[in-house]
């Protein structure tokens, strides 16, 4: 297996984080480059809360509009094999949020860059799901960050979408 994928798993807390920093989705669809805030207060971060803080819930201002941006990173993309680059841009490689046990909507973003932070040449594939008018109540979201088989660390084939992390988070919106 790649060690670009493997990294791509170890390090999917701090990728995941410095690239999703990197980029700003807001609530009215807009897609910047720059973020205006950091940690931006429009975005609920599942990475965050579920594997760095460990949360469980969380609360969140009520009819705000919200985005949630996840994804994956390849590092080395240059030195990666043709097949491995044809696994990892396949739509089993992916991010996917349901809320309620509903799947939402996602627009990908693929992007490369020449430097991400200490890494060099990374091939990033997020996924940006916006929510205009907020929420009101509770409501259940998970995260589910899925790789191709061909390229999981705990196996599967070509075009088998294998579960790698899941995100559990009860969210409060008031």
């Amino acid at each position: 297996m790649n060690k670009g994928i493997i990294c791509s798993v170890v390090g999917l807390l701090f990728i995941g984080f410095a690239v999703s920093s990197s980029y700003r989705a807001s609530a009215d669809h807009l897609f910047a480059t720059e973020p205006e805030t950091f940690p931006d207060p429009d975005r609920i971060n599942l990475v965050r809360a579920c594997f760095v803080l460990h949360l469980k819930k969380l609360t969140y201002p009520a009819n705000h509009g919200f985005f949630v941006s996840h994804g994956w990173t390849n590092p080395d993309w240059d030195e990666t094999p043709d097949q491995e680059k044809h696994a990892f841009m396949l739509g089993t490689t992916r991010f996917q949020l349901l809320v309620d046990g509903e799947l939402q909507r996602s627009a990908l973003h693929a992007s490369f860059f020449q430097e991400l932070g200490t890494l060099t040449d990374v091939m990033s594939k997020l996924f940006v799901i916006e929510d205009h008018d907020g929420m009101t109540e509770t409501h259940f979201l998970t995260g589910q960050w899925f790789l191709d088989g061909s390229i999981s660390p705990t196996g599967g084939s070509l075009g088998e979408a294998v579960l790698q992390f899941e995100c559990n988070l009860r969210v409060t919106f008031s």
